[in-house]
């Protein structure tokens, strides 16, 4: 009898020690969703910032002629929208990326895109399809993402990469690397600050950005990285601002900027090529 209680608290432990190393190997947090509500953000107020500087240096490498300003026409689907504008870029290369659709025009050496229509919109439903959009919350995983994309991109009989550039940090220097090379650089963020091009004004020897903060989580693709840095009369830096050229998905409008370390945290970056 002894030996019978015995071998059931064996059991009994073994069974303990297998059910928790069960939760440890396949209970696994859910994957990130990328999208808050309609356009995938949610405003939360405007940030004025001053930079006083004795003097500055500026660089800045951008993709020649940007790429398209496709925007948003459902809630959650600014993944399928990135998607899209990289669909849209690389279509002037390759036409069959956006059926019934020619990607731009040139103009005295400069690509103006063509505004967005039913086909291109046709393709962000698609995407929403194939990137399995608010199948696993409100939203886009990363995986989704890329997942999906590459689907429509082989069904294309095309083929695509993608190549983190934020191990640990964002790097400056891979996205810089990815832009020279004309690959746009798709950014997951949660919580931003977003600069239009003439929301950054000079005077005297003051710079004064005007930030729109969102908060939520987003995608947006990068076609541009621009880098001040401001010194005292000792040649000290005192302060640098690194900004990303951004197609936000919201609107075909002007140009904005991503104010790297301005407001949130980018969480996953990747620039992404199609050949």
């Amino acid at each position: 009898m002894l030996g019978d209680n015995l071998m059931k608290k064996i059991i009994c432990v073994a069974l303990s020690i297998l059910f928790a190393l069960s939760i440890c190997v396949f209970a696994k947090p859910a994957e990130k969703t990328y999208a808050d509500g309609f356009n995938g953000s949610t405003f939360l107020y405007t940030q004025n910032e001053n930079v006083s500087y004795y003097r500055k240096v500026e660089s800045e490498t951008v993709i020649p002629s940007d790429i398209p300003k496709y925007y948003s026409i459902s809630a959650n689907d600014c993944a399928p929208v990135a998607g899209t504008i990289v669909l849209g870029y690389f279509d002037r290369y390759f036409d069959e990326l956006i059926p019934n659709f020619t990607a731009g025009i040139t103009i005295r050496d400069i690509y103006i895109y063509n505004p967005q229509n039913a086909s291109v919109s046709e393709v962000i439903n698609s995407l929403f399809d194939l990137m399995e959009t608010n199948s696993s919350g409100s939203g886009t995983t990363i995986s989704q993402f890329q997942n999906g994309l590459q689907q429509y991109v082989q069904s294309k009989n095309r083929t695509i990469e993608f190549e983190s550039v934020k191990n640990g940090s964002f790097s400056v220097g891979e996205t810089t690397a990815a832009i020279s090379e004309q690959i746009p650089v798709v950014i997951f963020v949660s919580g931003y600050a977003l600069v239009d091009q003439d929301g950054i004004t000079s005077g005297g020897n003051t710079d004064v950005y005007v930030k729109k903060i969102y908060g939520g989580a987003h995608t947006m693709v990068v076609s541009g990285i621009k880098t001040i840095t401001y010194y005292n009369q000792y040649n000290v830096v005192v302060s640098q601002k690194i900004l990303l050229r951004v197609s936000d998905g919201f609107s075909s409008g002007s140009t904005k900027y991503v104010m790297v370390y301005g407001f949130g945290n980018i969480d996953n970056a990747y620039s992404v090529n199609i050949y």
